[in-house]
């Protein structure tokens, strides 16, 4: 037996036994069963949910005189599809005739939009648009795996933040995201799906769950709006019938054909007499109120379809959704009073075929979204939004047919001038499904609705929607009114919005507590995907919120909250053509247990983690991040307060040239030639406790070692700017930190690792070499053994012969968590225990991609033991990158090696451990 679907009686739900049978057009599991009731199609259903006349049939309407009085002729003109079917050639009515037109009587609709009132244009992907595929999940790290071959690689994206990005089809709407205008609402659904296309297209469209469904949300809001005064021009389908989402209890939208009106609207002489005979039969007869009522209406239509004719061109697009916006865009400009304009398109119901069916609907819809805004005359810009909805997302998971079956949760758009762009609500997460297993939703389809309602259509939600849902806050300013400049509106949080104050001092802005972003519309890091080479520099600190370092104010990063560190153009970092930042970030002296996220700037925050910071320690990690579209990082902390400390190494360029003294300048230089990257099989080259490349025995304070890399475990002799050291410092006897340095250079003032008495703690160290090849090791403590791995090294490629790898960027994605079986069968890392993980082919890693940049976590170990990462197929080196001690919570940048099949191993010394491992970079041949 499937799942219990929903049936009508009139159309009130109501839950009956359901059977998955087998059906030719669907999908069959490994039993030979489809995985979903194929009872009805997309086509039917839609027609079912459409006037003219089925809301009452179903409703059980069978009283003569409620027919009648639904007759009226206003309500006949909007059955049988008369509206205005015309528009404009591109400005408003007045101005593209000239004049105004003969006949042209303007008291026959409704009032023009007043110059505070929102107009809606809603699209309805009617059949379940595939979310996932049209806003990509760039940090999921089981997308890739669930989808297969229909995945969108995240190069391939349009990226939106670091999280997401768009179908490449939609380059439209990436421009609105640039533009802040933009927003994007993941996981829209509601509370026990239905995987019906009747049952859950009509809960979409009438935003009602349970209980009789005798009206759309939408038609709703025109009762109220409406109290009386005229309907006909205050709402429009454009398409032969009224779908119930428009269609209330007393109110109604209007059809609209999408072309030019026909009967009525010629204007040559037989025509005209013609309908100079339609005039005179349709006159009152007294004959009964049916006859005057179809009479009446008749003659309406002759009359507006007469008037208007003119308004609408003959010759439209052939695509039907372009031709249909374009009508929309028309029938705004004439300013005829509509307030709500409909249309749809499909089929999105891809079962089989998808890779060539949604990417063709994601190119009809993107020309449609362009030709609308083409044809809106700009005075209306700041009154106008558009929002979608489709009744199913779609299975994260393809299917043997090559598409996939009816999902849940999924992501809306809505988009305009005064809409605060950005994301909100929160991915559906998939972690842990089984096949044909489907996320729970993140945000309910009423509040979707009501932010709608509330923010601008003029308020009325609760009595429109049954109850009171969260406004998501989805618009920067109100219809007609100025936006802000820079304004981007609250952010939002899963469960409606946060103030976003953030609890933080200085240096911090103002976050949100949940798991969602709010981009504002910021353009997307312009790091992501492109090629940089490696420029090392003398250490220096540029931000420090203990003492206002690198001009960040004094103070603590609060819960929630979010530090904006400067990079680019400061601190000897070139001001423009920078792909990313090597930098060392330490929390210092936080109030609770907590974990740091780091950035792009202004890109949002990815579903990864970079600290894991603990009260009455200093944590530092080195991270390897793009710099978003100002050239800065951000920082968010998660709870409670803590310091930070954000020291930089180095950054990677782009090999393009930038102007020295600003736009008007027309001399430029060239960046500095950057180094390419030769991963190493791991080796240790510094051990103090046996004597391995250095002196044996512990170093105190301030003592210094000067070790020499070039010519050692696979670093060349000569050329070598900067080595890649895991560097761990082991049982020191009093709290402290270590600096790693160029070989005969005075130590910097800056710092790689921070420990306390008895703690064994490692990080990921890329160590400029001194002119003899040497590494500079200073220590603050009272003794310490240090150990060092090498992983890899920077050189300068010879001229006419570039040798080693490019850095790459990727928006940040989790590619392991053995908790909950992403990338690996869930379970604890055992003891002496081998774990193969695949890189290449997920996250953004390419096949031909050498090396891997991955931040390591270990957690919940049981023991105190040690973690190592190495390249698959090569022999496990005696070299470690992870100390976690029993029970702890750790993580450590690596850079590793791509061994055979694009896998990487990694092992546990000692007892259980659970890893997580987030991909930020990749190294490939340049």
């Amino acid at each position: 037996m499937g799942r219990a679907r929903a049936a009508t009686v009139g159309t009130r739900l109501v839950a009956v036994p359901q059977r998955v049978v087998a059906h030719d057009d669907h999908p069959r599991d490994e039993r030979g069963l489809t995985m979903l009731d194929p009872e009805i199609s997309t086509r039917d259903a839609l027609g079912l949910l459409s006037s003219p006349g089925e809301v009452e049939r179903a409703a059980g309407d069978h009283d003569l005189g409620e027919r009648r009085r639904a007759l009226s002729r206003r309500r006949f003109l909007q059955l049988v599809g008369m509206g205005a079917g015309a528009g404009l050639t591109g400005a408003p009515l007045f101005d593209a005739l000239g004049a105004p037109l003969d006949g042209f009587d303007p008291s026959a609709f409704a009032a023009p939009v007043a110059s505070d009132e929102g107009i809606i244009v809603v699209l309805g992907m009617y059949g379940g648009n595939d979310g996932v595929n049209t806003v990509v999940p760039l940090t999921d790290g089981h997308y890739i795996d669930q989808r297969g071959p229909l995945a969108i690689a995240p190069a391939d994206t349009l990226p939106l933040d670091h999280r997401l990005g768009l179908h490449p089809a939609l380059g439209t709407l990436h421009a609105l995201w640039g533009a802040g205008q933009l927003a994007v609402v993941e996981g829209v659904g509601y509370p026990d799906p239905d995987l019906s296309h009747f049952t859950s297209m009509a809960i979409w469209m009438s935003a009602i769950r349970h209980g009789t469904i005798d009206s759309g949300w939408l038609g709703r809001w025109l009762d109220g709006h409406l109290a009386g005064g005229p309907d006909l021009y205050t709402a429009a389908s454009i398409g032969s019938t009224v779908p119930l989402h428009v269609v209330g209890r007393s109110r109604r939208a209007t059809s609209v054909p999408p072309r030019r009106a026909g009967f009525g609207g010629g204007t040559n002489e037989a025509d005209q007499r013609l309908y100079a005979a339609v005039r005179d039969l349709a006159a009152p007869a007294g004959q009964g109120p049916w006859h005057d009522a179809l009479a009446a209406a008749l003659r309406d239509q002759v009359d507006l379809a007469e008037q208007l004719a003119p308004v609408v061109p003959a010759s439209l697009p052939d695509a039907p959704l372009t031709a249909s916006l374009e009508v929309a865009a028309r029938l705004i400009n004439a300013d005829l009073g509509f307030r709500v304009l409909e249309t749809g398109w499909g089929d999105f119901d891809s079962h089989a075929g998808q890779a060539s069916m949604h990417p063709a609907r994601m190119v009809e819809l993107d020309a449609a979204v362009a030709r609308f805004f083409e044809v809106l005359d700009p005075a209306w810009a700041g009154r106008v939004t558009v929002m979608t909805f489709s009744e199913f997302g779609r299975t994260p998971y393809s299917n043997a047919s090559g598409g996939t079956d009816h999902g849940t949760a999924s992501a809306m758009l809505v988009f305009g001038t005064h809409v605060a762009g950005g994301t909100y609500g929160a991915h559906a997460s998939t972690a842990g499904l089984q096949r044909w297993e489907r996320p729970a939703h993140t945000v309910d389809v009423r509040a979707y609705y009501a932010s709608i309602i509330d923010g601008w259509l003029g308020g009325g939600s609760s009595e429109v929607l049954g109850g009171d849902f969260d406004d998501l806050g989805l618009f920067a300013a109100a219809p007609g009114t100025a936006v802000e400049p820079g304004g981007t509106g609250p952010i939002v949080t899963p469960g409606g919005t946060s103030g976003g104050t953030g609890g933080s001092t200085g240096g911090s802005t103002g976050g949100s507590t949940g798991d969602a972003t709010k981009g504002g519309g910021s353009a997307a890091p312009a790091a992501v995907g492109t090629a940089g080479a490696f420029v090392g520099m003398t250490p220096v600190r540029i931000a420090d919120t203990r003492d206002g370092a690198g001009g960040i104010p004094v103070g603590t990063v609060g819960p929630g909250a979010t530090l904006r560190v400067p990079v680019a153009g400061r601190h000897g970092v070139p001001p423009n053509g920078v792909v990313a930042v090597v930098a060392n970030v330490t929390a210092v002296d936080p109030s609770e247990a907590t974990y740091l996220t780091v950035a792009p700037g202004g890109a949002g925050r990815p579903d990864t983690s970079n600290l894991n910071p603990v009260p009455g320690r200093a944590t530092p990690n080195l991270v390897v991040m793009g710099v978003g579209a100002d050239g800065a990082v951000d920082v968010f902390n998660h709870s409670g307060s803590t310091h930070c400390i954000v020291d930089v190494f180095g950054y990677f360029v782009a090999p393009t040239k930038v102007s020295t003294e600003g736009p008007d300048e027309q001399d430029a230089e060239p960046l500095p030639v950057g180094q390419r990257f030769t991963a190493l099989t791991p080796e240790r080259v510094i051990d103090t406790r046996d004597g391995t490349g250095a002196r044996p025995g512990p170093l105190g304070r301030s003592d210094r070692l000067d070790v020499r890399l070039a010519g050692r475990a696979g670093v060349p002799r000569s050329g070598v700017t900067a080595v890649v050291l895991n560097v761990t410092v082991v049982h020191p006897e009093s709290a402290g930190y270590l600096a790693i340095g160029p070989g005969g250079a005075p130590a910097p003032g800056t710092s790689n690792l921070n420990f306390v008495t008895g703690q064994t703690v490692p990080n990921l160290v890329i160590g400029t070499l001194g002119p003899d090849g040497d590494v500079s090791v200073t220590v603050e403590t009272d003794g310490v053994h240090v150990l060092a791995d090498v992983f890899g090294y920077f050189a300068t490629p010879e001229p006419g012969s570039p040798s080693g790898a490019l850095l790459r960027t990727v928006a940040p994605a989790r590619l392991l968590d053995s908790r909950d079986g992403t990338g690996v069968p869930a379970g604890q890392l055992g003891a002496d225990h081998e774990m193969v993980l695949q890189v290449a082919g997920r996250g953004g890693v390419p096949a031909d991609a050498v090396a891997v940049i991955v931040n390591l976590t270990a957690t919940a170990a049981s023991h105190a033991t040690f973690v190592s990462a190495w390249p698959d197929g090569e022999p496990r080196p005696s070299t470690s990158n992870l100390n976690p001690a029993a029970g702890s919570t750790v993580a450590n940048l690596a850079i590793v090696k791509v061994g055979a099949g694009g896998r990487i191993r990694l092992v546990n010394a000692v007892g259980q451990v659970h890893a997580i491992a987030d991909v930020f970079g990749y190294f490939v041949a340049g």
